[in-house]
C-alpha cells in the first residue's frame, strides 16, 4: 500500500517487501524500484527507502534461486509453499499424461484401466494415499510407469470372462499370472472398431488453418500462421489479426502488442481500425500439430556452466533444442536465447518451471 511502512529484517531486499505485501505480489514480480530507480532483486533495503514493486501476468511465479536471497522467514515460506503447490499440480498433469500415452500403446482405453478397484492395489504397493499421490510420483519421475501400467492391464484381463481373454490373445496361468496364448496376435480393443491412425503434422510457415490445428471463425481455407512476438501454443487462449497480404495472424490474448491494440484502440483512429481486423480463432483439439515452436528469453545471473545447466533443465522434459545463443553483460547478468519444440502449455509450463528452479535464473519470457 501507498505510503505504508513496512517492518523488514535486516539485510532485506525487494523480493522480502513484495511478499510482505501479499503471496500475489511476490509471486509475479519481475523487478523493482527504490526512490523511483530501477534495482537489482539484490539490493539491500535501506530504512526511509520507497519501494515500488514491478509486477506482470506474464510472470509464471518465484525462481527458486529466491529462496537464497529473501531474510524473512515469512517470504521463504510463501515461495516454498508456491513451488510445492505448484510443482505437484505439474507433476499431477505430467504423470496423468504419461499414464495416458502408456496405455494408448496398450491397446486399451482409459475408462477400461483406470478404474479405481485397479489403482487401489497399486497405490498401497507403492504407500500412495490417492490417485493425485500416485499421478505426482509418475510425473515427478520416482515411480516408472512401466511399474504401473502393466499392473493395470493385468487387473483388467483377470477382471474379464475366459471367452474375452482369449479374444484379447491372454489367458491365466495355474498361478493366476496374466499370460499371452500361443501364436496370438497384438491386443485388441473389446468393443471398439479399429481405426487408421492419424497422420502427425509438422508446422509451416504459412499453411491452412487445420494444419495448425486451428479454426477461423466464418472462414474456411485461409492462410494462417503463428506470430512469433508471442509464440501461441495449445491450451493458450488466442486471437487473430487480419494482415494484409500474410493471411491471419495468430496471437496469445495476453500478447504485448494485442494488448497494447486494444487500449489504444479507443484514443487512436488508426488503431481502431487496426483492432477492427482483429477476428475470433480458437484451437481445434482434434486436428493439432506433433509439436510447436516457442523461443525463450531467459535473464540470469552469468556463471560457469550456466547454458549446461538450462540445457539440462529442458532436457528433463524430453524437449528438443532447435538453437540457443547466450550473451553476457557487464552488469553481471546473462540472456540466453533459445528455440525450442514443445506439443501445448502445460509442457511449456513444465519446461519453464524447471528453469527457473535453475540456480541464479531471475526471469524466463516467452516470444520475441
Amino acid at each position: 500500500p501507498r505510503g505504508d511502512v513496512v517492518p523488514l529484517p535486516q539485510g532485506a531486499v525487494p523480493i522480502d517487501f513484495a511478499y510482505s505485501i501479499h503471496s500475489g505480489v511476490g509471486n509475479s514480480m519481475y523487478g523493482a524500484k527504490v526512490d523511483g530507480r530501477i534495482v537489482p532483486l539484490t539490493y539491500e533495503l535501506k530504512n526511509g527507502e520507497i519501494v515500488e514493486i514491478l509486477t506482470s501476468d506474464q510472470v509464471n511465479g518465484p525462481s527458486r534461486d529466491w529462496l537464497n536471497l529473501v531474510k524473512s522467514t515469512s517470504a521463504k515460506s510463501k515461495i516454498r509453499h508456491w513451488f510445492k503447490r505448484e510443482m505437484r499440480d505439474e507433476d499431477i498433469a505430467h504423470g496423468k499424461e504419461i499414464v495416458e500415452r502408456e496405455i494408448k500403446k496398450t491397446g486399451f482405453t482409459q475408462s477400461q484401466l483406470l478404474k479405481t478397484h485397479f489403482l487401489e492395489g497399486i497405490m498401497r504397493r507403492y504407500n500412495c494415499r490417492t490417485p493425485d499421490d500416485l499421478f505426482a510420483n509418475i510425473g515427478h519421475g520416482t515411480l516408472s510407469v512401466g511399474k504401473v501400467v502393466p499392473r493395470l492391464r493385468d487387473e483388467y484381463i483377470k477382471s474379464l470372462s475366459d471367452h474375452e481373454r482369449q479374444q484379447l490373445g491372454y489367458q491365466l496361468s495355474a498361478t493366476g499370472q496374466v499370460t499371452t496364448l500361443p501364436g496370438s496376435n497384438k491386443p485388441e480393443k473389446i468393443g471398439e472398431e479399429q481405426t487408421e491412425p492419424k497422420k502427425i503434422k509438422t508446422p509451416h510457415r504459412s499453411v491452412s488453418s487445420n494444419d495448425y490445428g486451428i479454426v477461423v471463425k466464418g472462414q474456411s481455407d485461409c492462410l494462417v500462421r503463428l506470430s512469433r512476438c508471442c509464440n501461441p501454443i495449445p491450451g493458450d487462449p488466442i486471437i487473430g489479426y487480419t494482415t494484409r497480404s500474410e493471411g491471419i495472424a495468430v496471437h496469445r490474448k495476453s500478447c504485448p502488442n494485442i494488448v497494447h491494440l486494444l487500449i489504444n484502440s479507443s484514443l487512436s483512429p488508426k488503431d481502431a481500425q487496426r483492432a477492427a481486423r482483429l477476428i475470433e480463432v480458437d484451437w481445434n483439439e482434434n486436428d493439432l500439430c506433433k509439436s510447436y515452436e516457442v523461443t525463450l528469453k531467459i535473464i540470469a545471473q552469468d556463471r560457469m556452466k550456466l547454458l549446461s545447466d538450462i540445457s539440462n533443465a529442458i532436457g528433463a522434459e524430453a524437449v528438443s533444442i532447435l538453437s540457443g545463443t547466450m550473451s553476457s553483460h557487464k552488469n553481471g547478468t546473462a540472456v540466453l536465447k533459445m528455440r525450442i519444440e514443445v506439443e501445448h502449455k502445460n509442457q511449456y509450463d513444465r519446461v519453464a518451471n524447471r528453469i527457473k528452479a535453475v540456480k541464479s535464473v531471475i526471469q524466463v519470457l516467452r516470444g520475441n
